[in-house]
């Protein structure tokens, strides 16, 4: 409840929270969202088994090239290792459907990957295997990472709730619209290709950044 607390503190202007009661709800639609919205969404999930539930539409975020953002929590780091019920190998589930992948597990280190993280949906780069490609990033947060203290002098707990005043992890990449003549050009040269090999009746399907032209 501690990250729920500090992502409600920001008030509705700055992020608005959305209560779903199971993660494949969660997670697809987040990853509507962010093909509607052309700007990141983002998830908390329960632990391995609750990204796990998230898979199926993580995986389609990814082939969509959807900008998502999965913050998933963990047991504490001085419990690894103790095979407590809900214990997952979190990160290897992760890299199944996202590019990005870390575990926050050093002190002090939670504002810095979220940042990373959210940078991470913003380009095509990955640490996870080349199956995994896409801009769907996984941070995991150990419990005992979630309740540190800020550095700052009120002394308040912050914890993501700061990365979302970082203009350049907010503001960098965004998708611009495509010049219209270069996109109708494109189109009708692919439109050519198809109809000069087909005998019959087609059809052309466009998407993605192609849609966004005037």
């Amino acid at each position: 409840m501690w990250l729920v607390g500090a992502l409600d503190s920001l008030g509705p202007d700055a992020i608005r929270t959305v209560l779903a009661l199971h993660e494949t709800v969660v997670s697809g639609a987040a990853d509507g969202y962010a093909r509607m919205a052309r700007k990141p969404a983002c998830t908390l999930l329960h632990l391995g088994p609750g990204l796990a539930n998230a898979l199926a539409n993580l995986h389609n975020a990814r082939r969509a090239n959807s900008p998502v953002l999965n913050v998933v929590g963990d047991q504490s780091t001085w419990h690894h290792g103790a095979d407590s019920l809900l214990e997952t190998d979190i990160e290897s589930l992760a890299s199944t459907v996202s590019s990005w992948v870390r575990t926050s597990d050093i002190p002090g280190a939670i504002r810095a990957d979220a940042i990373d993280a959210l940078k991470a949906t913003r380009r095509r780069e990955s640490n996870a295997p080349a199956t995994s490609k896409g801009r769907v990033a996984t941070l995991v947060v150990p419990h005992d990472r979630g309740w540190e203290k800020p550095d700052g002098p009120d002394g308040d707990f912050v914890a993501l709730s700061e990365l979302l005043t970082v203009e350049e992890a907010v503001k960098g990449g965004d998708p611009k619209p495509m010049d219209a003549n270069k996109v109708r050009g494109f189109l009708a040269q692919c439109a050519a290709a198809v109809v000069a090999c087909s005998p019959g009746k087609c059809a052309f399907y466009a998407a993605g950044d192609a849609t966004l032209a005037d």
